[in-house]
């Protein structure tokens, strides 16, 4: 995913945070994925940016997709978790503030990890950068939370439960611009 000119990649390999000074935004830990920031250089080569490699949530497995809202101030990960059926207490929403100086920064958003249905395949921003979605293929269904422009939360639909019951297995999903 591309925002403010860096390319967000994740990598499925655990990563190890040793926060010796106490002032790093991470804590201590392992963490089971990792997001990898990229700029691109001459001839759209990708060179790392020097801030390194960030983690994913330490709650959550299995990180499938990334998603930098429309304003390119907030970071979110679909995580599917490990189990394949059911409840699935390792699926859900990591979020991230990005800071663009120095070096495309991301923290974690105090509020997440933020819920999901069982199993996410895809996240999705709606045209009007209002809204979010996921498709969950464990529990078959659409979960969708409002963006807080202030704090990046993503808080559930005022409008029901925000999740929205399938016939199957979603495998993927896509937004298109039209609003009419």
């Amino acid at each position: 995913m591309n925002a403010n000119s860096v390319i967000y990649v994740l990598d499925n390999e655990p990563i190890t945070i040793t926060n010796t000074s106490g002032t790093g935004p991470f804590p201590t830990g392992t963490y089971p994925g990792q997001i990898l920031p990229f700029t691109t250089g001459t001839g759209g080569a990708l060179q790392a940016e020097p801030s390194g490699a960030f983690p994913d949530t330490a709650t959550l497995a299995n990180p499938i997709q990334v998603l930098v809202e429309s304003k390119g101030k907030y970071l979110y990960v679909a995580n599917q978790g490990n189990n394949t059926t059911g409840n699935n207490p390792e699926s859900g929403i990591a979020g991230y503030e990005i800071f663009t100086a120095p070096s495309y920064q991301l923290q974690f958003i105090p509020e997440q990890p933020f819920g999901s249905g069982s199993g996410p395949q895809c996240i999705v921003e709606d045209p009007s950068s209002q809204f979010v979605y996921e498709a969950n293929e464990y529990d078959s269904t659409v979960t969708g939370r409002t963006i807080d422009p202030d704090t990046g939360d993503l808080n559930v639909l005022r409008s029901g439960s925000g999740s929205y019951t399938l016939e199957g297995q979603p495998t993927w999903c896509l937004v298109d611009g039209r609003t009419g």
